[in-house]
């Protein structure tokens, strides 16, 4: 986890969520999300970003395919925002300081990703838009893993808005019989000892 660049020494997560989707060009980064969900993502997040916004984002890498179905959501529904792209520094986790697409100075973005531990690549991210003249103000990732993220953010004004939650994605999962409360109890004593 990027969690790890900052905090080499913090011990490592019980539970690893795969939001990847099978048409990832390294098949290593395979995941599970297919289409039909991806599209159910795509219609959540439509309703949780489409409101004053000029333009939108993905955080490289894991967040370009939310903002991928983002894109094809507002274009489904005839929505007017435009879409941005960042890039990472060739061999390293750091993104570039250009953002390509067509947007105007003091024009708001809304950021998207995966899902948020810490909020140091949101930040980074955010630092890139700001220098380009963009407003941020939100960030929208599927799961909070509840690690502190979204409590850095606010603290520095920005607001995290989540599909889910991780202790509720447990609370389903245990429900379902997909995982047993032993290793739910586990996760959430790891998340409450491993605040950032």
């Amino acid at each position: 986890m990027a969690l790890h660049d900052t905090q080499p020494d913090a011990p490592l997560s019980p539970i690893y969520l795969n939001l990847r989707t099978p048409h990832h060009p390294n098949p290593d980064k395979r995941g599970p999300l297919s289409d039909d969900t991806m599209n159910r993502i795509g219609e959540q997040f439509g309703h949780m970003a489409f409101r004053s916004r000029d333009c939108f984002v993905g955080l490289p890498d894991a967040g370009e395919p939310f903002a991928d179905q983002l894109e094809r959501t507002a274009t489904r529904h005839g929505l007017p925002i435009t879409r941005l792209y960042l890039h990472k520094i060739a061999g390293s986790r750091e993104i570039a300081d250009l953002v390509d697409g067509t947007y105007e100075h003091g024009e708001s973005c809304l950021l998207v990703d995966d899902l948020i531990t810490q909020a140091d690549s949101k930040l980074r991210a955010i630092r890139v838009l700001q220098g380009n003249g963009l407003n941020v103000e939100e960030i929208l990732v599927l799961v909070d893993r509840q690690q502190g993220g979204a409590a850095q953010l606010e603290k520095l004004g920005y607001q995290l808005r989540s599909v889910f939650k991780l202790d509720e994605l447990l609370a389903f999962y245990v429900e379902e019989g997909l995982l047993p409360r032993r290793k739910a109890e586990e996760v959430l004593a790891y998340i409450r000892a491993n605040q950032v």
